[in-house]
This record gives structure tokens, sequence and C-alpha cells, in this order.
């Protein structure tokens, strides 16, 4: 009975941060090996290291009326990010802008002209595709 509750929110984690990477600008997380490292680890630092210092915060937590609580939720991710592979969070006012994507669903912009060593610079995500450095949001400026 246990071991099936430790799957399924080993799974449900795993989800979350499929949905995350693929909703958040800030989240990148690459790979399978990642999404299972960083859902455990989220799940140990969730069961164990949040409640215990849930516990000794409290009077932060009630004095800044659990706002405090949130700041845990951000460490439980940012502990998870430190420890797997290919799972980063950058910075957590940009990290909530949502991703947008070019009507092929792919980052950045690939039309002519687009190539290696064209000067246009490449995606910042790190995918690899060349696109404009004028086009902060990497989606084609077609309409």
């Amino acid at each position: 009975m246990l071991l099936a509750r430790l799957v399924v929110a080993w799974g449900i984690n795993a989800a979350a941060l499929w949905a995350a990477n693929a909703i958040f600008d800030g989240v990148r997380i690459h790979g399978w090996a990642a999404y299972l490292i960083g859902s455990a680890v989220l799940g140990v630092a969730n069961a164990v290291i949040k409640p215990l210092l849930a516990i000794l915060t409290l009077p932060l937590i009630v004095v800044t009326l659990g706002i405090s609580y949130f700041l845990l939720n951000i460490a439980m991710l940012a502990l998870a990010a430190w420890i797997a592979p290919h799972f980063s969070v950058s910075g957590y006012p940009r990290s909530t802008r949502l991703r947008r994507e070019n009507r092929s669903g792919r980052h950045g912009d690939t039309s002519a002209g687009a190539g290696p060593g064209s000067g246009r610079g490449q995606c910042q995500c790190g995918c690899g595709l060349d696109r404009e450095p004028p086009n902060p949001h990497g989606r084609a400026d077609r309409p």
C-alpha cells in the first residue's frame, strides 16, 4: 500500500514537472532521467524536509500570513533543481512568464536566412535553433 502511494506521488510530481517545463519560460528539464530524479527529490523534500522546516518557521509563516510558506515551496523546487541533472529553474519573476512558441510548435525562427553564421544568434533555450535577436519571445514575427 505504501509503495503504491509512493509510485503515484512520484508520477504526479513527474507530470507536474512536465507541465511546468511546457508552460513556464524559466523551467528547463531535458531528458527522462531529469524528470525521474527531479520528481523523486521533490517527493522526498516535500514529505520530509518541508514539514520540518514548516514547523521550525511557523512563527514566521504566521507573521507573514503564509508568504514565507510560499518561499519554502520555492526552496524545495530549488533543491530538486540543484540535485537533478539537466534540470534548471532560472529567476523567479522571469520564470513565471508563459512560454510562447511559433505555429510550428518549435522555439525560435527557422525561416530563410537564419542559418548558422547569419549573425542572428541562437535561441536562448539552448535547443540549437537560430533566431533573430530582436525577437524576445522566441516566436516568429509572422502573423
